[in-house]
């Protein structure tokens, strides 16, 4: 099933790819026949589409806009290929953050809805919110995924994943200042062939995935279905907390309809998808047409969140945020007797009843992302060529948040957010001379996307506020590029590449209350608008040198950034409460109060590497250590006194420029296999962080430390075994463990808002038929059944709480997959 929809991105993408095609055909024939050496030559193998391990087990990466050896690219790149995935049970994008080093890869839930924060090397988002750019590019077959919303794919019939750490400006672009996570999708080729795997496990899930390859036209026309389909029930009870305790004079939402005191769970998982890939090839034409759709539907429920703290003295001073009790009529207020000592319930109600109100929201999600692409590779000579990469992609998501997770009317959510996004890429790739001593390529980027941001929000800590947001959030962006490899001499190359880039996005508010009115207290933000725009020069020089065949040695000086933008969240704006009002102090007044923009992130990035290979390739290490220069790094403020009017500071969100830094690291990656069968692998990685200056309007101190830096290492280590059972196939065991240190969640630092540490262990056993077309493997998840959080959201100081959300515990699977 090919998923189209209606548009003028869709239709671009038809003519074009249409044109190119035309194009091609009309070169095809005098090309082959002209030229039919080198025309057969230039054909592409039908057989030889995936980027798959050679013999020595090293993966072929295209991370520099040509076909290499991951040991040969001067980049310090972890690539994943599906072999692997399989190994770890890695089904999904955030479990491979467990493996590679300087890499944070968390599934948010709460108020972030089903979005993702990514970090690598320190640098990255953790806030959805289309005002704000991704510090790490997420690429599909190439083509850019502008949101963190949604974007913790599901791993199926993936060829590999291709992680690049350090600044990618010149080589992927905008949004990759920490580095980039590229995907590549399996090829249709010219074999039949096709996979089922059935799974049954822990709080009864279920996942079925699977997928068919085959030839649609003989020598022309290939093509290949996949598709998943999980669901799984929650891990955290959501309990009626005035059933449960029924002597706590908190009313019962389940007590009257006799459901029990567990009104149902939280970090229940459901989704399916499917995905269709045609390849248009012929081995004696030099074009080359790839196209793919998409489809993923994913109806879960809302992320597992608890509460963790409470702050009694703020909670205590909010009357609006109060209960009324069923027995005295008197308020119970938020306090520390609604954080449950399980650490896997929550006792959030997801309703709302100031004032006669009467708010219920459904605890679940809904995500719809679709998407299309078309890739036209089209050989103009022996040295030459052309590709062209067109995609649309769209998604809608619906979310709900309890923010306080509990009985108490502190702060409830409807959220919603559509986005659509065009892209095109443009890439002329060559060699010069007989023995292609420069390879170049040359290139051009265009980008647009358009995003409508509704919602609703009661933040009763706020004086009861309730209203209602709909922005749009338009956004473009232009460049032009040009990458090249020169080889000096045997064994000696020098990488440069320089990339001209620029943005522009314009956000407008609306806050209105329940009647459509501009809603009380911010309703000076309403029919406001921003725009940022701005343009930026990234550039790459890299130096490598291979000493022998096996040991490569590299030095590189690049740069990245992240684009700027306007504050989305504004509590207040020009004239707070009326003519002539303002914000911040007599001293330094602030016209504009939180309607504030803010500049790019941007990063001159120093490293030096190595990939190595021992033993006939028994031994492979590689090394790699860099220092990050960072200009203008952004963060948000939760308390901003100084642009809000007085004694309202604790009602903000505001992104700002904290000051500039410098990142400091390393990163050891070895893989031994010293005997046939066996196979040891890790990964080690240690981060310093440093501010150099800040902006002393933030108010942020020199000694804090920015949230995605661990305090300050992460290690993992994974082994595995295959025993050969004659007759009986094989048996392979493996046993995977990571670790990460403490970090914080906040830009400022406080012991409210500190992720603590863990080490966790997973496990796997798989056995296979002696054809190698029946597999059983068992597999446990957090074999410790540890109790650990992926993230803490912190609003002890505003809204009088801190919540987290816990990890899934020990979890068991049971697979069969059978290839035909």
């Amino acid at each position: 099933m090919i998923f189209v929809t209606k548009g003028s991105p869709c239709k671009a993408i038809l003519l074009m790819t249409a044109s190119v095609a035309a194009l091609g055909m009309a070169v095809a024939p005098a090309y082959a026949q002209d030229n039919h050496t080198a025309g057969a030559n230039a054909g592409q193998d039908i057989k030889k589409t995936n980027e798959v391990a050679d013999n020595s087990g090293d993966i072929v990466v295209t991370a520099q806009f040509r076909r290499e050896k991951l040991q040969d690219t001067p980049i310090a790149i972890t690539a994943i290929n599906a072999a692997t995935l399989e190994a770890r049970n890695q089904t999904n994008l955030v479990q491979i953050a467990n493996q590679a080093p300087s890499v944070q890869l968390v599934d948010l839930g709460g108020a972030f809805g089903p979005s993702m924060s990514a970090f690598i090397r320190g640098v990255g988002q953790a806030d959805f919110d289309p005002a704000l750019e991704p510090g790490v590019g997420m690429y599909i077959d190439d083509v850019y995924y502008g949101s963190l919303m949604g974007s913790n794919m599901d791993l199926v019939d993936v060829d590999r994943v291709e992680v690049l750490r350090g600044p990618q400006g010149t080589l992927s672009g905008r949004n990759s200042e920490g580095g980039s996570i590229k995907i590549f999708s399996q090829k249709p080729d010219d074999t039949t062939n096709g996979n089922l795997a059935l799974t049954y496990g822990s709080f009864n899930e279920i996942d079925i995935r699977g997928g068919v390859n085959f030839t649609l036209v003989p020598d022309n026309i290939y093509v290949r279905i996949s598709g998943v389909g999980h669901n799984q029930d929650g891990y955290v009870s959501r309990v009626d907390y005035g059933c449960a305790f029924p002597n706590s004079g908190i009313p019962s939402q389940a007590a009257a309809s006799g459901l029990g005191c567990q009104l149902g769970t939280e970090g229940g998982r459901s989704y399916a998808g499917g995905r269709i890939a045609i390849r248009f090839a012929n081995p004696e034409s030099p074009l080359e047409f790839n196209f793919a759709a998409d489809y993923t539907k994913d109806s879960s429920e809302v992320g597992a969140t608890t509460l963790l703290q409470v702050n009694s003295t703020l909670a205590a001073g909010c009357a609006l945020c109060a209960v009324q009790g069923t027995t005295t009529g008197t308020p119970i207020y938020l306090n520390p007797q609604f954080i449950p000592t399980n650490p896997y319930v929550s006792y959030a109600t997801f309703t709302d009843s100031l004032g006669g109100r009467n708010y219920v929201a459904n605890p679940t999600t809904r995500t719809i992302n679709y998407g299309l692409s078309g890739t036209i590779d089209l050989r103009l000579g022996d040295n030459l060529t052309l590709k062209s990469i067109s995609a649309y992609r769209n998604f809608e998501s619906q979310w709900v948040e309890d923010n306080d997770t509990s009985p108490a009317n502190v702060s409830l959510g409807f959220e919603q957010l559509y986005h659509h996004q065009f892209s095109e890429e443009m890439r002329l790739s060559g060699a010069l001379g007989a023995k292609k001593l420069v390879e170049w390529t040359l290139g051009g980027y265009y980008f647009e996307e358009k995003t409508t941001y509704p919602t609703h929000q009661v933040l009763n800590y706020a004086g009861g506020l309730d209203f209602y947001g709909n922005d749009p959030v338009n956004a473009n962006s232009k460049a032009g590029f040009l990458n090249a490899v020169v080889h000096l001499v045997k064994g000696l190359d020098v990488n440069a590449g320089i990339r001209y880039t620029t943005e522009q996005k314009t956000y407008s508010y609306v806050r209105l209350d329940p009647n459509g009115n501009p809603a009380p207290l911010i309703g000076s933000v309403n029919g406001q608008s921003s725009t940022y725009s701005g343009d930026h020069w990234d550039w790459r020089l890299n130096v490598d040198y291979h000493i022998t065949s096996d040991i490569m040695t590299y030095a590189s000086v690049s740069t990245g950034f992240k684009g700027g933008g306007t504050n989305p969240r504004p509590f207040f704006g020009p004239n707070p409460f009326g003519p002539g009002t303002s914000c911040g102090t007599t001293a330094a007044p602030q016209p504009n109060c939180q309607l504030q923009t803010f500049g790019p992130e941007t990063m001159t990035a120093y490293e030096i590497g190595a990939k190595t290979s021992f033993l006939n390739h028994a031994i492979t290490l590689n090394v790699a250590g860099y220092i990050n220069e960072q200009n203008g790094v952004q963060g948000t403020l939760l308390n901003c006194p100084q642009y809000s009017p007085p004694g309202l500071g604790f009602l903000c969100a505001l992104p700002v420029n904290a000051g500039n830094a410098e990142i400091k690291g390393f990163e050891i990656e070895p893989v031994l296999r010293p005997i046939r069968g066996l196979q040891i692998d890790g990964s080690y990685s240690y981060i310093d962080f440093k501010y150099k200056n800040v902006n002393p309007a933030t108010g942020i101190t020199p000694n804090t430390v920015v949230p995605g830096i661990p305090q300050h290492s992460t290690w993992s280590i994974g082994a595995q075994y295959l025993f050969n059972i004659g007759d009986l196939g094989s048996l392979t065991p493996r046993i995977d463990g990571s670790h990460q240190d403490f970090e914080y969640t906040n830009i400022i630092n406080a012991p409210t808002n500190i992720l603590p540490g863990r080490t966790i262990w997973n496990a796997r056993i798989v056995w296979q038929s002696p054809s190698k077309t029946w597999e059983i493997s068992g597999a446990v998840a957090n074999l410790g059944n540890k109790l650990y959080y992926t993230s803490v959201f912190d609003l002890y100081a505003s809204a009088g709480f801190v919540y987290g959300t816990p990890a899934r515990p020990r979890e068991w699977s049971l697979t069969v997959k059978r290839k035909f």
